[in-house]
């Protein structure tokens, strides 16, 4: 199953800046997660963030087992 977030910049909260995403993938049990992460740039308070993708971890291309 995947599911596709897209992810936007977003205006701070505390600041009103824009704030780009940053995205990074990580690993929960057999799945692979790539999420947004939100954090101000002005403060460096983290905001929020997103699931942007979810995959099976022994899906897709260089699988080589």
């Amino acid at each position: 199953m995947m599911n596709i977030n897209q992810p936007k910049n977003i205006q701070s909260p505390w600041s009103g800046a824009t704030v780009r995403p940053q995205i990074r993938e990580t690993r929960v049990g057999n799945e692979i997660r790539v999420e947004a992460y939100y954090t101000c740039p002005s403060t460096g308070r983290f905001i929020t963030k997103i699931v942007v993708e979810t995959r099976k971890a022994d899906a897709g291309p260089g699988n080589t087992r």
